[in-house]
């Protein structure tokens, strides 16, 4: 995972930056969907002398400056390009990160990289007064290209997206690092730790009439991007913008047999049963996959594959005679493959818990959780129980042991409770609503 911090004090400079020194990512379906979702007024604010906020996208709708690299070829990479490239990123890392990357030959995945990089050495030379890029966080390869081109040329840039604290703050974080971009007040750090020893439900969590009703509008989707923007305009038109080019890719409840099988694979809720067995058992809450906080958050490109280190993980586990019980990730039912639940089925120490079972029920019957990048990890952490990480997070600080040290926790004191609460309010942005 690439560590470069956003600088301490940037933020100080927003109120100077101009219209031509600043850049707002966009996504596809426009500039207004893109900054309700990430780029609140508050934050939009900071910016006194800006009046246009000034987009980039792969997109032309409400673009200002659209990334398109489809007309280079590999033989406009000079030689001293070249150098430069080699020098800025590793390729077989950024293919690995990657969802769409990884699931085209190697070949076309690294010309399609270095084209991309090609357009952005020749994007950073030709906008020299450009200081700073504001997107989502890093998902995916162009984002990941641009961000690291940036520092070359003295560019900062802020990525920016929801999490746990949804609604009242936004996560501030180009790779899921911590950052010092705010300064919370001990009055908020003592509310968000009350909200957290209170054991609240995640704004975050969904209703499973919701849950169906997501599920059917990721069905529609597929088929209409895979038609639309697969077929005709990545095949027919030959647009190879992230969003054609991999639309594919892009599943989630996308076959009738995941609705009709998945609740097969769910285990009942006995809590009396994982009571029984709470210091011989983990709880691993699965992830939305594929996903920035697994792609591009974890300090290894090699675990962006996250079923193998799943399946890694539960083997060691299962090696040790100690029960896993697996939570299906709310905002992805019915969109697992129906062949993982399958293996993980075939481990006799796992038990699967379909996505509405409360997290806030398993803390009460189970002390040891096992965690990537999700939020889990922190509610456990101020619940005292023993938690364990498998990569290095915002919120880890190097104080998690790795899941390989099971047995050997690390229990908080209510100070470093504290600590850890003002670390990730660091790296937020405060959302006022």
């Amino acid at each position: 995972m690439i560590k470069d911090k956003i600088p301490k004090n940037l933020r100080d400079s927003f109120a100077e930056l101009t219209d031509e020194e600043v850049l707002f990512f966009i996504r596809i379906k426009g500039k207004k969907q893109y900054f309700n979702l990430f780029y609140p007024d508050s934050f939009l604010n900071e910016f006194k002398k800006i009046s246009r906020y000034k987009t980039i996208s792969e997109y032309k709708k409400d673009a200002d400056v659209v990334i398109d690299f489809s007309n280079y070829k590999i033989n406009d990479i000079s030689t001293h390009d070249y150098d430069i490239i080699e020098k800025t990123v590793n390729i077989d890392n950024i293919i690995k990160r990657c969802r769409g990357l990884r699931a085209i030959s190697l070949h076309e995945a690294r010309e399609l990289v270095l084209k991309c990089c090609k357009y952005f050495l020749d994007f950073y030379k030709s906008n020299s007064s450009l200081k700073l890029i504001i997107a989502g966080t890093v998902d995916n390869y162009v984002m990941d290209i641009m961000f690291q081109f940036s520092k070359q040329y003295s560019v900062n840039c802020i990525g920016i997206t929801d999490f746990f604290l949804y609604p009242n703050y936004k996560l501030v974080t180009n790779y899921g690092e911590a950052n010092d971009f705010h300064e919370p007040t001990n009055k908020e750090v003592e509310s968000v730790l009350n909200q957290l020893l209170q054991k609240k439900e995640s704004p975050l969590a969904i209703s499973k009439l919701r849950a169906y009703k997501n599920a059917f509008k990721y069905l529609i989707s597929y088929y209409y991007r895979y038609i639309f923007r697969y077929l005709y305009g990545y095949k027919l038109k030959g647009n190879i913008s992230y969003e054609y080019r991999f639309a594919p890719f892009f599943k989630n409840f996308y076959k009738l047999n995941q609705l009709l099988l998945s609740n097969r694979y769910y285990d009942a809720f006995n809590k009396r049963s994982i009571n029984s067995k709470r210091t011989k058992s983990v709880y691993i809450p699965l992830h939305w996959y594929p996903e920035a906080t697994i792609d591009y958050w974890t300090d290894n490109s090699d675990k962006a594959n996250y079923y193998e280190s799943l399946f890694k993980v539960i083997r060691f586990f299962y090696d040790k005679k100690i029960d896993v019980i697996l939570k299906e990730h709310p905002a992805f039912f019915l969109c697992r493959e129906i062949p993982i639940y399958k293996g993980l089925k075939e481990f006799t120490n796992v038990t699967i818990l379909d996505p509405f079972v409360k997290t806030q029920d398993l803390f009460d019957v189970i002390d040891n959780i096992v965690v990537w990048n999700g939020s889990t990890g922190v509610e456990a952490l101020m619940l005292n129980k023993n938690v364990y990480s498998t990569t290095e997070s915002y919120y880890s600080n190097n104080l998690i042991p790795h899941y390989t040290d099971f047995g050997n926790f690390k229990k908080f004191s209510f100070q470093e409770k504290k600590e850890l609460i003002k670390i990730i309010l660091k790296t937020s942005l405060k959302v006022n609503i």
